[in-house]
């Protein structure tokens, strides 16, 4: 990289995605200099002083007694502040998230943090400029053609039925047919609506979290869990469906609603 002035790459492990309430639980950048030679390589655990919730943590791996003991946040600024001092940014979505939650961590412990006059280079930004993930894109891919009053569903659905007759017709993984293209678009396992377990040779498997690959019926206290956090309707009424459940509150599909 033609690098003229430092730059810090930087990502942050956080309490939840809201940037007004959550909180850093870990910082960690590497500020690189000319040519490209790393100067400095740091990785601090943070104590946020609110409890990490359940769904963040089986996210990165952080639980409240891995920051029990450590530094707040507040603690360790004038390290982070040194650190990014005079360097560009760099970083992955930290345009949308982790910078504004830096700049918010550092104003309540008193300090200010500002990009003014630096580079801010996101790879999400680039990434996704570059590979756009739209209909719209996908019909220009495959027809040639520019998309006409897009996101309006009947409009939708036409370019959808267009794009998958140009992809069975073009990907030869496809075999020419719906049931080779059903068989190329699954994930490769029979999994719950919303991909919270998956079904292997029978049973069923956790898929997410920190019970990953483990059987559900082995962690009951697990699903009741589930049963009674943020979760959705059709995952608690799939959870009621394995613990053999008829009845009760959540009871909102019937094993033929559910895809085994």
């Amino acid at each position: 990289m033609d690098i003229k002035r430092p730059l810090v790459i930087f990502d942050l492990e956080t309490t939840g995605t809201d940037i007004s309430k959550d909180r850093i639980v870990q910082i960690a950048w590497l500020r690189i200099g000319e040519g490209g030679v790393v100067h400095e390589e740091e990785s601090i655990l943070v104590n946020p002083m609110i409890p990490i919730p359940v769904s963040a943590s089986e996210v990165h791996g952080i639980y409240d007694k891995d920051v029990e003991n450590a530094p707040t946040f507040k603690e360790i600024s004038d390290k982070v502040l040194k650190a990014f001092d005079g360097a560009d940014i760099g970083g992955y979505n930290i345009i949308r998230f982790d910078i504004p939650l830096l700049a918010e961590e550092m104003l309540r412990a008193g300090k200010s943090f500002s990009v003014e006059g630096r580079n801010i280079v996101d790879s999400y930004v680039i990434y996704t400029k570059n590979n756009p993930r739209t209909l719209s894109a996908a019909y220009k891919e495959y027809t040639g053609k520019e998309a006409d009053n897009a996101h309006d569903a009947l409009a939708d659905v036409h370019m959808v039925a267009e794009v998958i007759s140009r992809q069975v017709e073009s990907h030869k993984a496809l075999k020419g047919s719906i049931s080779g293209a059903a068989a190329f678009s699954s994930y490769g396992d029979k999994s719950s609506l919303c991909g919270k377990f998956i079904n292997k040779e029978g049973e069923w498997y956790f898929n997410f979290g920190k019970h990953r690959g483990n059987p559900v019926l082995s962690h009951k206290d697990y699903l009741d869990w589930m049963l009674s956090a943020n979760f959705p309707e059709i995952t608690k009424a799939h959870i009621n469906m394995m613990l053999g459940k008829d009845e009760g509150a959540i009871t909102t599909a019937n094993n033929d609603d559910l895809p085994f």
